[in-house]
């Protein structure tokens, strides 16, 4: 699988790791999912995604903005087909396939409130925040298990144990 992923740090983000650090691993993750998800979601993998490790301020200014909530969260998802302009011009599989918006200090936060492995927890908000891209979604209960089991696999096959025992992550 070849996906053009590229990490952006925003300067304001203290104590995250350099984005050739974060490369390998979510690069494993998007590999993981590759092999779990559905065959017809397969291609759009190889479409580019950019996460972008942001601060409390940036991600609350893009969640008001885009969801009309008030606060930061750990991470949104923006996918190139609900867009307009340009880059509707270009065929699909030429489009990437989205941006993500992933809060440093918030997922810092849930990991040491839920005891989780910090890099353990950033990986499932990367294949989370991928789902969405993909157009996966939790706002039904049926939707809701079908992500959740996506995820549970693709983060078994990284030896990362499932984020949903033990006070996990609903609601991500």
């Amino acid at each position: 699988m070849d996906t053009a992923l590229d990490i952006q740090i925003a300067p304001e983000v203290i104590g995250a790791p350099s984005a050739r650090s974060l490369q390998a691993s979510l690069e494993s993750c998007l590999a993981a999912l590759a092999r779990v998800i559905p065959n017809d979601s397969k291609p759009k993998l190889s479409q580019g995604i950019c996460l972008r490790l942001c601060a409390e301020t940036e991600s609350r200014d893009l969640n008001r903005t885009y969801r009309g909530k008030d606060k930061p969260t750990n991470v949104l998802s923006f996918g190139t087909q609900e867009t307009s302009g340009p880059l509707l011009d270009m065929p699909a599989q030429e489009l990437p396939l989205g941006d993500l918006a992933l809060c440093w200090p918030v997922a810092v936060e849930e990991a040491q409130r839920q005891s989780k492995e910090l890099d353990h927890h950033v990986s499932h908000l990367f294949l989370h925040g991928v789902l969405h891209l993909l157009g996966f979604d939790h706002e039904g209960a049926e939707e809701a298990e079908t992500m959740e089991q996506i995820e549970i696999q693709a983060l078994g096959l990284l030896d990362i144990a499932d984020p949903y025992i033990e006070g996990g992550e609903k609601g991500t």
